[in-house]
């Protein structure tokens, strides 16, 4: 915002300024639910007699929308008026337009969000060893005094497990260690625990069983997600698609891809017309401003309303003049 002072007046012949235009800056905030399947998902009924989820699933949630009004210059609305003393009440006013002063700067700097992807991680998760030990037997002819013979020669050789066998490993040890919890609770040990020991021996095998029941049952990750939006409405329009949400992306502009689609509606309010606001710019010089139309605005997706409120919209109401007297003697 820019006022006029007085060694301005006596520096230059003209003022350059521009009508106030109104934007609706949304922002959006949204929780993405990132759920990642057990590795060992196919088998969890089979050893352990538990129902878990077999996919990967995501699933975006909206946590707040809010709608805030930004005055900002309208650069299709520039205008000029000689430097006078008459002007400065309007033009220090923003209600009454002014809102740059020969200035073409923007109304501000760009600020992006990247956020870094989410993938599933089960490799802290269990102490099994991927590989067994096999023995394998080769037969090797042997000659003796009167024919051949063939006998075994034994090798050792590690083999990756399958993921079958895996399981059933670390089923195995989900029950061991829920035994061993029953038995140090009822005391059924030959080690003794009490107060802080017992408590701590217990928690450790409790940790112990979720982290391996993890390979089973799977996970989730919450992921936040803040995205704004900017609408600067014009004129003859009345609804504007925002956003969309994806449970898979997550928050997009419309044309990024396909979601439920969240359009901003207006519904300004009728405006009179001012009293004595037919300057005549043949005779005196005049400065325009504009009288904001109230809207009301509404952010929603068929009948799911996100969003209502009353807010001034610039561009969207009338403009008007007022008569200057250009003498500037003092």
């Amino acid at each position: 915002m820019a006022l006029l002072s007085a060694p301005l007046y006596a520096q230059t012949e003209s003022v350059t300024y521009a009508l106030p235009s109104t934007t609706l800056r949304i922002e959006v905030e949204a929780v993405r639910n990132h759920f990642f399947a057990g590795p060992y998902a196919l088998y969890a009924k089979k050893y352990l007699g538990i129902d878990v989820r077999e996919k990967d699933m995501t699933k975006t949630s909206l946590t707040s929308v809010s709608v805030e009004p930004l005055v900002e210059a309208d650069m299709s609305a520039r205008y000029t008026v000689p430097a006078s003393r008459s002007a400065e009440p309007f033009l220090s006013l923003s209600a009454q337009g002014l809102v740059s002063f020969a200035s073409d700067s923007g109304a501000g700097a760009v600020k992006w969000r990247f956020s870094a992807p989410v993938t599933a991680d089960f490799s802290s998760v269990g102490v099994m060893d991927a590989q067994a030990v096999e023995r394998r037997a080769t037969w090797k002819e042997v000659e003796t005094d009167t024919s051949f013979t063939r006998i075994p020669v034994y090798e050792d050789v590690r083999v990756d497990k399958t993921v079958e066998q895996l399981a059933r490993e670390a089923a195995d040890m989900v029950l061991k260690v829920r035994k061993e919890r029953f038995n140090i609770t009822v005391g059924n040990t030959d080690a003794t625990y009490s107060g802080e020991a017992l408590g701590a021996a217990i928690n450790e095998l409790t940790r112990m069983e979720q982290e391996y029941l993890t390979l089973f049952a799977g996970y989730s990750v919450s992921e936040p997600v803040v995205r704004t939006f900017d609408i600067t409405p014009v004129p003859g329009r009345l609804e504007y698609p925002v956003f969309r949400v994806s449970d898979a992306v997550g928050v997009l502009a419309p044309s990024e891809g396909p979601g439920t689609l969240y359009s901003l509606i207006l519904a300004p309010e009728a405006i009179s017309a001012p009293e004595g606001a037919d300057g005549d710019a043949g005779k005196a010089a005049v400065i325009r401003y504009r009288v904001p139309a109230i809207c009301t605005l509404s952010l929603r997706s068929g009948p799911e309303v996100l969003v209502k409120m009353r807010t001034p919209v610039y561009q969207l109401g009338a403009e008007t003049l007022h008569p200057l007297v250009t003498n500037n003697k003092k």
